[in-house]
């Protein structure tokens, strides 16, 4: 934070997160990973590399002349990049995780199993709030 001469209420603003959340995220002690969304928005404002602030891979920042060139026309929005990164950003993740077979074996699932796997999860664990749950499509079962 020092580099950026923001504190973590600044931070907080140009990212669209709560103050709580960047001291979360600075915090040594908390094992909360970096939000894609968060690393993006310093992407946007201050040229921070999301794949080094996540998982700390590749440069810091993106050189000031690459930026200049992704920034140019003022129309330009980082949309293009998100699309493509976040695909990259969760397939990282889960292969950190090192829950590939998991994630295969789930997508092959039929629809009365997950309904079932569902089932016995809402009853070890608290109640997911589906407003904070990206809805994945399942395909249709054989």
């Amino acid at each position: 934070m020092s580099e950026t001469g923001l504190n973590a209420p600044g931070l907080a603003k140009i990212t669209g997160v709560v103050p709580g959340t960047v001291y979360n995220y600075l915090n040594p002690f908390s094992d909360r990973q970096i939000g894609f969304d968060f690393a993006y928005g310093l992407l946007k404002a201050l040229g921070y590399n999301p794949f080094w602030l996540v998982f700390g891979e590749g440069e810091h920042r993106f050189p000031p002349e690459v930026m200049k060139q992704l920034t140019e026309n003022k129309d330009t929005n980082f949309d293009h990049f998100e699309a493509a990164d976040r695909d990259r950003f969760l397939r990282k993740r889960i292969e950190k995780a090192g829950i590939e077979d998991i994630i295969e074996m789930l997508l092959e699932t039929k629809r009365s199993e997950i309904r079932a796997i569902r089932a016995i999860l809402q009853k070890k664990s608290p109640p997911i709030d589906d407003r904070r749950v990206e809805h994945i499509v399942l395909p249709d079962s054989p």
